[in-house]
This record gives C-alpha cells, structure tokens and sequence, in this order.
C-alpha cells in the first residue's frame, strides 16, 4: 500500500492511493485533493487509504433510464404536489410524445446539450411556446432527480426560446352585442346565460361549466367563482383561488330567470344529453356566432382562457363608458379588490389603460375608490363617516 502526493496539473495537489483489499485485489486511485499543501494532501490520501481498504471501490451509482423515472416523477412530483388535471394531463402527453420516443431507454445523465438542440431542430415547425414547454418538462425532470439524489449534476443547462408577446383580437362593444342579441333571438335561454357569464363576468370555460346556483347571490349582486371543471376534474381556478364578480343588470336578470330543479349547475342538459361540456360550449359559441354574423376571420378556440376567449376566438370585450358591459378586468376590481385572475394580455388596450391607472371606480357606486399604493395592484373602498 502506497499514497503518492504530486503537483496537479491545473493547480493543487492530486494523490495516487494503492491498496490490497482482504480479497488480495489490488485497487487505484488518482484523484485531487482538496487541499493546499503538500502535507496536508499526504494526511488527506491516507485518510481516504483508510477508507478504501474497509469499504473496497466506491459503487458507481445506478442512475435510471428517462423511461424507468417517469412514473416516479408523475407520482411523487407532479401528483403529489396537488398540480391541476389540465397540467398533469398535459406533462403526460408531452413525456409520450416528444421525450419517450428519443430517450427513453438513455440514463438521465446521457442526456447532453447536443441532444437538446437536436430536439430543438426537429421541433421547428411548432410555436415557440410550445417547443419551451417540452423543454421545461425536461428541465423540471433534470431538477426533481438531482434534488432526489438520483443524478450528482445537471447533465445540460436547457435553454429556452424567446417567445414573442403575440396580439389578441378582441370582440368591440357593438359585436359582443351582437353576440347578446342573437343569443335572445334563438329561444334558449341557457345560451343568454351562457355568453352573459364569458362577456359581462369575463368566467372561463372552465368556471361556467362548474359554476353552481349556490354560487350566485342575487341579493348582494356578486358571484361567487369558486371552482372550475376539465374533462369532469373539479380543481380550483387559474388564479388558484377563488374569487366575486359584480354581477350587471342584465346578467342577473337573465341568472334569476334560469333557477331550476334539474341540478346544483347554472347550465344544464337533459339527462339524455348527458354533462355541459366544454366541447358543448364551442358548439354553442359556433351557433351564436352564425347567428349575429361575427364569425369572419376570427380564428381557432383557445379552451383554457376566458370564455370570449377560448370559445370566441381569442376576443375579450371593451364597454366603452356603459356601465352594463363592463370588462371582467373591473369587475375583478369592483368584486375582490384583490390582482386581477386574467392576464394582462386578455384584457382591451383601453380596459388596460383604465386598470393601469386605479383611479375609476364602477359605474353607479356611489363611494370614492382609492389606489392602495405600491405593490400588487388592488382597489380599496372609503368608508364615508358621516360628522353631522
């Protein structure tokens, strides 16, 4: 047995260790040392002598297959950490399609850079935004196995494409009317419902297919958003937490008129038709537009964002000064006096302008609204104490 101290080549001092184990085989090592003397390192390579000859060669760890950690990575990260139906459903289909195909059978830590830019090349003809998605699904991987211990490093540093904000169309006063008007004139009264919650409430899809009667207080005039549905997953909404919307005139009027017995939901089917669903929606938002003759050259559904959003092809509404149509960016204000739930890029330049500013209240209030300063952007209410 032997520990030999000489000068590494990129500064320090490395140690070449010989030792015969109990079995008579003969084992070295080279390795650097931490330290920085020369007789520091000697104390060091006995110290680490010692070690090799009661536990023999280090085992090199057993690092996993992409394929054999995924099922612990659903079920101990993604699962476990309570994300919604729609995400996890989402990450599954991404880990199907885009990585299981290429790297399944690679350990996690064969995965390199090359490999990454490759998939990026072949993924060209996707969005930007999509491409970013498959990489941070391979990202958070790489970051769950190596707080894990399953992986000593990262194997690559995943980098993102640059997404450009895009411009959402948005539906003008006089074609969300439009939209009302044909909803009267068809008969149904569930489809008035229906776009009165997307355009005067601004609900997602989500939030009107699980919205219950509980949920509305004629009386105070709010409605409570407490829940939201996908492909029948209840889970919380996309703000994770519930929230009020100011109900106008007209929504709950049409809200009063739509009580029934057929079950705790705002819309319902007969029992023969089976659930509302969001697919049920579109066929709805598909006849309106037909009918009020806004369709043009909107484009395709969007199904997680507001409901003009996802089933209207991407438009929000604008109320100009009417107080009936206000945009769910103030009735957010109005409601919870709390950060709005949709985005800033949902909303109507000139709703946006108005949020930005904190200084309008709703229409008919009747009390004074203030800024409650830096930080989250909220509303607060002025209570008028009266000295007389």
């Amino acid at each position: 047995m032997s520990v030999k101290v000489r000068k590494f080549k990129r500064g320090g001092y490395e140690v070449d260790i010989i030792v015969r184990l109990p079995d008579g085989t003969r084992l070295r090592e080279r390795k650097k040392t931490p330290c920085s003397s020369k007789p520091a390192a000697q104390r060091w390579g006995e110290e680490r002598q010692a070690i090799l000859v009661l536990s023999g060669k280090p085992r090199r760890k057993e690092v996993p297959t992409l394929e054999a950690f995924v099922p612990r990575y659903m079920a101990e990260h993604v699962r476990a950490n309570r994300h919604k139906p729609s995400t996890q459903s989402l990450k599954q289909h991404i880990i199907d399609f885009y990585l299981k195909p290429r790297w399944a059978k690679w350990r996690l830590d064969e995965i390199r850079d090359c490999d990454v830019q490759k998939l990026k090349a072949d993924l060209a003809e996707l969005s930007p935004k999509t491409v970013n998605n498959v990489l941070c699904v391979l990202n958070t991987m790489f970051k769950v196995a190596l707080e894990w211990g399953v992986i000593d490093a990262m194997p690559t540093r995943v980098k993102l494409l640059k997404v450009s904000p895009s411009d959402v169309p948005f539906y003008e006063p006089h074609d969300y009317e439009r939209l009302v008007e044909a909803a009267r004139s068809i008969g149904d009264h569930r489809l008035l419902v229906f776009v009165l919650l997307g355009g005067d409430a601004g609900l997602r899809c989500g939030e009107i297919i699980a919205l219950e009667q509980t949920d509305v207080d004629l009386k105070r005039g709010v409605l409570n958003v407490r829940q939201s549905e996908w492909e029948g997953h209840l889970s919380l909404p996309k703000s994770g937490r519930g929230r009020r919307v100011v109900l106008t005139e007209r929504l709950a009027a049409a809200l009063a008129k739509n009580r029934h017995l057929r079950g705790a939901r705002v819309l319902w089917r007969e029992e023969s038709e089976g659930k509302v669903t969001q697919v049920l929606l579109a066929k709805w938002m598909r006849r309106l537009q037909a009918q009020g003759g806004a369709q043009g050259d909107r484009t395709a559904a969007h199904p997680p964002a507001h409901l003009l959003l996802a089933l209207g092809d991407g438009r929000c509404i604008d109320d100009g000064d009417q107080g009936a149509r206000r945009p769910p960016a103030d009735l957010h204000h109005a409601a919870l006096h709390a950060p709005l739930a949709c985005s800033e890029g949902e909303r109507h330049p000139a709703a946006r302008s108005r949020c930005r500013s904190g200084r309008r209240g709703p229409e008919g209030h009747g009390k004074p609204w203030r800024h409650c300063g830096d930080g989250k952007p909220r509303l607060r209410r002025i209570r008028m104490i009266s000295c007389s």
